[in-house]
């Protein structure tokens, strides 16, 4: 598989917030920490040039600034944090990505999806789409118990959207 700048840029992202979920998830960082852990976890390939690698950076440090201003993922017991979970539906295997898993300090179980990008989907559509509803369902598979919320993470907006995943859902 080629790789290219937006997937360097996401993966990442991901690599970063994954290294501070299991080493520092009741930790306040600053921002020079996470640029540091960023930088660690720096991924070079597909870039066109060292500007445009310098750009898609500079977007990855304005996240991480506006993150160490005010993380929106900080919760109490994480339960999985950057794992796939597959499943077979007929003759084809599906995954599912699950960026982050776990409990709110009122023993909520949230599902997190980082979104790396820089669009902001209209709300309404973003939510239990196909791909979500199977992330939900195989998570009930696995651990028996369903998230009692979805939140999209924007980190380059700083933005959190959250919902309740409706009854509706669980009976799936």
């Amino acid at each position: 598989m080629k790789i290219n700048k937006y997937l360097s840029f996401d993966i990442s992202l991901h690599k970063t917030l994954y290294y501070i979920n299991k080493h520092y998830s009741n930790t306040s960082l600053s921002y020079k920490s996470l640029i540091d852990i960023l930088n660690d976890n720096w991924l070079s390939t597909g870039y066109q040039s060292n500007y445009e690698e310098s750009l898609f950076k500079s977007f990855a440090t304005t996240a991480m600034k506006k993150y160490s201003l005010n993380p929106l993922d900080r919760g109490c017991d994480i339960v999985l944090i950057n794992k796939f979970i597959t499943a077979k539906e007929g003759s084809k295997l599906k995954y599912a990505k699950i960026d982050k898993l776990h409990f709110l300090s009122n023993d909520q179980l949230e599902l997190i999806d980082y979104k790396s990008g820089k669009h902001l989907p209209p709300i309404n559509k973003s939510f239990f789409t196909s791909k979500t509803l199977f992330t939900i369902t195989s998570i009930k598979k696995k651990f028996g118990v369903y998230p009692d919320i979805f939140s999209l993470y924007y980190l380059r907006h700083g933005i959190k959207f959250s919902q309740e995943i409706p009854q509706i859902y669980t009976t799936i």
